[in-house]
């Protein structure tokens, strides 16, 4: 069981700041305690943060966000992909290459891949975010029967998830309300 949590905000005046955003991170620190990091695009409108509980790759090659292709993709996911090793084998086939023996990383080389079409070659529970700079959009998706947790908040300037009520509860401000 990881943490996830993610912001992608288009006004620059309320825009999470970056102490807030570790403490909520840190607050999901019981679903992910192995390590927790954040990434942030270059122009600060996507941050993802990630709480990980190390099961695959142990090492720090599987740690989260993870990004590929220069940054023009970035994911945080948590859950499993009981498929992975075949998902892995058929990418390989197609020219990909690892630096892990993690789940994400196919699961992201997989989105790369096939785009949205992705969801119907995966077996397993998930919630994640993939941050496509191509066409600067975010992709959110979870299992069909929800065995991970996903919840979001959405405004006129914002759009938040966390795979905790908590983490988001952890910005409420006059905006926000």
């Amino acid at each position: 069981m990881c943490g996830i949590l993610g912001v992608i905000e288009t006004n620059v005046a309320s825009r999470w700041d970056a102490l807030t955003f570790k403490k909520a991170l840190i607050g999901m620190s019981n679903r992910g305690p192995d390590r927790q990091k954040v990434w942030q695009s270059r122009d600060g409108i996507v941050t993802f943060g990630h709480a990980r509980l190390a099961i695959q790759d142990l090492t720090t090659k599987g740690d989260q966000p993870i990004s590929l292709n220069d940054e023009n993709y970035c994911m945080v996911f948590n859950g499993e992909i009981y498929n992975f090793k075949d998902l892995r084998a058929d990418l390989l086939d197609k020219g990909f290459s690892f630096k892990s023996d993690s789940d994400s990383e196919v699961l992201l080389a997989a989105y790369i891949c096939y785009g949205h079409e992705v969801l119907s070659r995966l077996n397993g529970m998930f919630a994640f975010a993939i941050y496509d700079k191509r066409d600067e959009s975010v992709f959110l998706a979870r299992d069909p029967s929800g065995q991970k947790p996903l919840f979001y908040r959405q405004g006129p300037n914002y759009f938040e998830f966390c795979s905790t009520l908590e983490g988001l509860l952890e910005n409420i401000n006059g905006e926000r309300n």
